[in-house]
């Protein structure tokens, strides 16, 4: 049983192992780091180790088993391999049979956290939650597995000799966090790391992950997937640190020579923020009424 994780699958087409698609998302988040790091709080190797993790909840059967509805036989084969898949079938419990695999990484994230690296309930709840919305949906739930404990105690060990493999390639540094001192901010860019990782690493297009498969060395794979990763986001120019702030920004009158004369409130406002370098290039949300020049502002 020990070695079974390591023939789950996370893509079915083209097929790629589960072992191979958490670190592939690693070495993407390690590419991306340098533009789009995460805060302080929270080390460089810990952000590559949890975004790895934002898939272990697709060791479950319930996940593994939806290749009954594909055209392969991968189920099949994880079966004679000695796994316990349930059949999918016309009276199986919606829950069960529409798996959300995310929302059962942050069931089991959480308690990993706290039971195995002694982390602070609200400091895993963070974290758990920036990965149970990887995809859009951060209240997505999941069967309770503790209604079934023959199906736990047989898949419990798998996650856990995922969490160890992924552990001992990236080796993080001991970290036990009691809070986050800025924990929506550091929540959110996490979030945002994650689904950009995991976007990259699942384009068989572009991350070319289907030539890694013949490496199957767990170090080896890694250092092949680092350079993949780096290849992708070279390409995709996500590489680069962010621009920086313009050294003179202009006028809110230079960009808009008509509405000079009378700027509406919200633009004077913002282009007062602007020119004192308080407001960086990026996302400009503003409320004001239908009328006032938003858009001539964010621009």
């Amino acid at each position: 049983m020990s070695e079974l994780y390591r023939h789950l699958w996370a893509k079915s087409d083209p097929h790629h192992f589960l072992w191979c698609h958490l670190l592939d998302v690693a070495a993407v988040s390690e590419a991306l780091y340098p533009r789009f790091g995460l805060h302080h709080d929270l080390p460089a190797e810990w952000a590559y180790y949890l975004c790895a993790l934002h898939d272990i909840g697709k060791a479950d059967p319930w996940f593994q088993n939806k290749a009954d509805d594909k055209d392969n036989d991968l189920a099949e084969q994880l079966r004679q391999a000695g796994l316990e898949l349930p059949q999918r079938l016309e009276t199986t419990l919606p829950k069960t049979l529409h798996f959300r695999h995310e929302a059962r990484s942050r069931e089991w994230l959480q308690k990993h956290l706290r039971g195995e690296h002694d982390w602070d309930a609200d400091a895993a709840s963070i974290i758990a939650t920036a990965i149970n919305g990887h995809h859009g949906d951060f209240s997505a739930s999941c069967y309770s597995e503790s209604e079934l404990p023959t199906q736990r105690a047989a898949w419990q060990p798998l996650r856990a000799a995922l969490a160890r493999q992924v552990w001992d390639v990236l080796q993080p540094p001991t970290f036990a966090p009691q809070e986050f001192r800025h924990a929506g901010a550091l929540g959110v860019a996490l979030s945002g790391l994650i689904i950009l990782s995991d976007w990259i690493a699942s384009n068989h297009e572009l991350y070319k992950f289907t030539t890694l498969q013949n490496h199957d060395d767990t170090h080896d794979y890694w250092q092949h997937a680092r350079e993949e990763a780096a290849r992708v986001v070279r390409e995709m120019k996500l590489d680069a640190a962010p621009s920086p702030q313009f050294s003179v920004p202009p006028h809110f009158g230079e960009v808009w020579p008509k509405l000079s004369k009378s700027p509406r409130p919200s633009q004077s406002t913002l282009e007062a923020e602007v020119l004192a370098q308080r407001v960086a290039p990026g996302l400009a949300i503003i409320e004001a009424p239908m009328g006032e020049g938003k858009t001539e502002a964010a621009i």
